[in-house]
């Protein structure tokens, strides 16, 4: 099972953390007189606000900066600043943020790291966006001169409050949203470095590939795919399932947007910004991100939108990325077969291709000979019928081939028996 812990490994949520801590730290900044600023960040639902603020405190730790950390449910229902009070144990409660900052002195952390925002109730949180705003400006008027304030590192799912902050473009606050990652490309490594082997190479070569790809940038899901043999049937299911336990219903995903989403052309969704339909559908967690797509509406949120076809194409687009190289393989090695039988001009002098542009490729370079031309050669009553023994591979992979070329779903029987026709061919020679 992958665990969050793997997931903080992976160099693109590592990139995302020291973007944060270069900003807290002030490191980030070209100018002599760095100042830190404060920081939002934002996660979508599914990722926990408390990991990310223990690896966020771990790497500030990790660089011998001074932080602190501040839970908002151990102070209920107090204002922010009787709560930092408390925090700091001071004896009288500061009528401001610049009071504060005076009181507590020496005490004060290079980096506050807040969290819990999500779990105190709306008025309060409302007032913890106040105070953020207040201190960026405290923040902003210290620089002016020269002074350097300590920085607030407020740790929260994108549906709470502070997702407001994210409009206000106050300039001494960055809004940082978990989006972008984990890329399939890094959690198919991570999927080889478990313990998630099959006895059949070509099992595990099916799953590593088509789970991780349909999965996308959802780690939680890819978790839950993980005990899924990779047959449609089982993904399906577990995308129901898992949309069931977020309750993604169909009015839901409509309210955020996600009719409009999977709708028409639109351009690719590629960074996330406030106010938006993605930002909606990204704080539910129902927006993954590929390099070759962008932003999609999560694949367990299309069959509560009616959207079956939409999910069978993502399902056939991580077909096509494994299965067509496999394919082509196999054409050329048929090719390569009858190269070695000494007529160079095997590709057209026994038949000519059906396809005219076929037929002209093929008279300067065999190689271009395609399967259907190919099984029609090499079949047992065909010009070429000595090397039959090809057939039935032939005729596998073209069969395949045209399944994929119509947008139609390949089974994963279908796949095992053309592996194991291309391994008995190995063997045999």
């Amino acid at each position: 099972m992958i665990s969050s812990s793997d997931i903080q490994r992976l160099p693109s949520v590592i990139r995302f953390v020291e973007q944060i801590i270069s900003k807290l730290s002030g490191l980030g900044s070209a100018t002599l007189n760095a100042q830190r600023r404060n920081a939002i960040v934002l996660l979508p639902d599914g990722i926990d606000p408390l990991d990310m603020s223990d690896l966020i405190r771990y790497e500030l730790d990790r660089r011998r900066m001074q932080t602190d950390l501040m839970s908002l449910p151990d102070y209920p229902r107090t204002a922010p600043i009787v709560s930092l009070s408390s925090h700091f144990q001071l004896q009288t409660v500061p009528a401001s943020c610049q009071e504060l900052v005076n009181s507590v002195g020496d005490q004060l952390p290079e980096v506050l790291v807040i969290e819990g925002i999500e779990q105190i109730d709306e008025e309060q949180a409302c007032a913890w966006t106040r105070l953020i705003e207040q201190w960026c400006r405290l923040a902003h008027q210290r620089a002016n001169k020269g002074e350097v304030l300590s920085s607030l590192c407020v740790v929260a799912p994108g549906r709470s409050i502070t997702h407001q902050l994210a409009h206000a473009g106050h300039l001494f606050l960055d809004i940082h949203y978990w989006w972008r990652m984990p890329a399939p490309a890094e959690t198919q490594l991570l999927w080889r470095e478990q313990a998630m082997e099959s006895t059949d190479p070509n099992l595990s070569r099916w799953r590593t590939h088509i789970l991780p790809m349909i999965a996308a940038s959802d780690s939680a899901l890819l978790a839950e795919l993980s005990n899924c043999s990779g047959r449609t049937e089982e993904i399906i299911t577990t995308l129901d399932q898992f949309a069931q336990a977020r309750n993604w219903t169909a009015a839901r995903l409509q309210a955020a947007g996600g009719e409009q989403l999977v709708s028409g052309l639109r351009q690719p969704c590629v960074d996330i910004q406030p106010g938006t339909v993605e930002e909606r559908l990204w704080s539910m967690g129902a927006l993954v991100w590929t390099p070759e797509y962008a932003g999609e509406l999560h694949p367990a949120a299309l069959r509560p939108l009616n959207r079956q076809h939409e999910l069978e194409h993502r399902l056939w687009r991580t077909q096509v990325g494994l299965l067509l190289p496999i394919i082509d393989q196999v054409r050329r090695q048929v090719c390569d077969v009858l190269n070695r039988g000494g007529d160079p001009d095997w590709a057209w002098r026994y038949a000519i291709p059906l396809d005219e542009q076929e037929a002209i490729l093929v008279r300067d370079n065999p190689m271009l000979c395609g399967l259907g031309h190919l099984t029609r050669l090499i079949h047992p009553k065909g010009s070429l019928g000595r090397y039959s023994q090809w057939h039935a591979l032939a005729v596998q992979a073209r069969d395949l081939r045209n399944r994929l070329a119509h947008y139609q779903l390949v089974t994963l029987e279908e796949y095992l028996g053309l592996m194991h026709t291309i391994s008995h061919m190995s063997c045999s020679g």
